[in-house]
């Protein structure tokens, strides 16, 4: 079996045990989880709406930034499928996604993992920048 075959095995595995694993924690926390979807369901269109909408913002945010480090040649759907896993995987495993994202476009687009990481650590810089000047702006207005 190659290298990319086990990969993909293994994606597929983990992907099979996160179904399992949160098919078994909605069954047994129903009591709990049926409170806050009662007060959220019907919310729950705008919310889809939001959330996909944030993902595809956040999406295009990181591949202009690699494109501007020297990503080339990625289609969108290919590069909407490795941010979206890398998403998932940062929910479960902090900074998974910056390794599976740098992982992927190495060994599929041969993009150095250094690019990878200095485009992360860009945004990064961004939000933390954007944050801080809020902040501040809210500092100097107060409370009236």
């Amino acid at each position: 079996m190659t290298r990319r075959a086990l990969l993909q095995l293994a994606m597929r595995s983990l992907l099979l045990v996160a179904v399992v694993g949160l098919a078994y924690y909605v069954f047994t926390h129903w009591s709990e989880l049926s409170v806050a979807m009662a007060r959220t369901l019907h919310r729950l269109p705008e919310l889809l709406a939001l959330t996909i909408l944030i993902n595809l913002i956040y999406s295009e945010r990181m591949l202009q930034t690699l494109r501007a480090r020297g990503l080339s040649n990625v289609p969108r759907i290919e590069w909407l499928r490795i941010f979206l896993v890398s998403r998932f995987l940062n929910l479960h495993v902090p900074q998974s996604a910056m390794a599976y994202r740098a992982a992927a476009l190495k060994d599929r687009y041969q993009f150095g993992y250094t690019r990878s990481v200095g485009g992360a650590a860009a945004l990064s810089w961004l939000d933390t920048l954007v944050a801080i000047s809020a902040v501040m702006v809210l500092a100097l207005v107060g409370e009236h």
